[in-house]
Formats: C-alpha cells, sequence, structure tokens
C-alpha cells in the first residue's frame, strides 16, 4: 500500500523537477566543434543543474546541412533552445542567417573557422584566412583542432575559456546561452 504510493510520489516529483529545467541543443559543425561543446558541458554546467544541453555533431557539411539538422532534430524533440555553431567558410551566410532567425536558432559562429577560435581562446592571433589558419593552428598546438587530447591543455581549462569569451564573440555568445 503506502510503499507504492510513496515511490510513485517520488517519480512524480522528479518529473516535475525535470520539466524545470532549460533544455538546449547545441548542432556543431564537426567533431572538433562536438568535442570542445562536450568539454564546456563538463567545464561549466552542474550535473543536476537548470540547464540540460544536448550536443550534436553536424558531421562536417557545411552550416547550412549544419543549420538543416538542427532544424529537422527539433521538429523531433522538442527544445527550450536551438543553436548552432558553424564556420563561417562554407555554406553560411545571409540566407542561412535569416532562416536560422526565423526558425529561432542561436547561430553562434566561427568566423573563418573553428581553429580560429580555438587559437585566439590560447591567446594566439588568427588569421582570416581558413587555409592559413588551419595551418597555424597545427603549428601551434602540433595536432588538428578534433584531437582528443587538444582540449586537456592547460589553454581550453574554464577560466581560459571564460576569459576569452570577453574578447571572443562566438564564446562569449555560447556562455550566455548557457547561463555563463
Amino acid at each position: 500500500g503506502g510503499t507504492i504510493w510513496h515511490e510513485r510520489s517520488a517519480r512524480q516529483r522528479d518529473a516535475v523537477k525535470r520539466g524545470l529545467r532549460t533544455t538546449v541543443l547545441i548542432v556543431g559543425e564537426g567533431s572538433a566543434e562536438q568535442k570542445f561543446l562536450n568539454h564546456v558541458r563538463v567545464a561549466f554546467l552542474a550535473r543536476n543543474g537548470d540547464l540540460v544541453l544536448t550536443v550534436k555533431n553536424g558531421h562536417g557539411k557545411g552550416g547550412r546541412a549544419v543549420l538543416q539538422k538542427a532544424i529537422a532534430t527539433h521538429r523531433y524533440t522538442p527544445y527550450d533552445r536551438v543553436a548552432v555553431l558553424v564556420d563561417t567558410d562554407v555554406d553560411w551566410g545571409d540566407r542561412e542567417r535569416q532562416l536560422a532567425r526565423e526558425r529561432q536558432v542561436i547561430a553562434l559562429e566561427s568566423t573563418p573557422c573553428f581553429e580560429a577560435v580555438l587559437m585566439t581562446i590560447a591567446g594566439h592571433a588568427a588569421p582570416p584566412d581558413t587555409r592559413r589558419c588551419k595551418q597555424l593552428f597545427e603549428q601551434h598546438f602540433d595536432c588538428r583542432a578534433h584531437d582528443a587530447n587538444l582540449l586537456r591543455r592547460e589553454d581550453f581549462s574554464a577560466p581560459q575559456i571564460r576569459a576569452a569569451g570577453v574578447k571572443v564573440p562566438v564564446v562569449h555568445s555560447l556562455l550566455t546561452l548557457l547561463g555563463q
């Protein structure tokens, strides 16, 4: 008798608590963005906090494809907020920005590419050309942006990322989206 009611009651309370959480979906353009977003989730969001972040990988098919994936995912799974983390150098322009606004998708833009954002977080100057930026990135870090060990470096600690939020618009927007 009473035990079953108590268990149901606890489940109901948990369901109510879950309902109060803000759910956020961010679709990153590729593996580097996905790893960074997961790194940020661990560094900044408490396990049982008020915000639940879901990260998806757009598999490097350009900004438009990433936006379409975010829209399609949101159509079948409702989230309180939806964002994309995209490079501005491939398939991303005014049409995509307009579609994102119409669909209420927050565009987190890496200009010209995500390597430039990572270099800036780490305190390095990033050139405006994507090809040159990727070359310099590999020279500075001796790896590619999606390397599993990259984000373990002190360059990408929570305090370093938070400090970058002051000077890197996409980092500022990301931290704001996550209530930081």
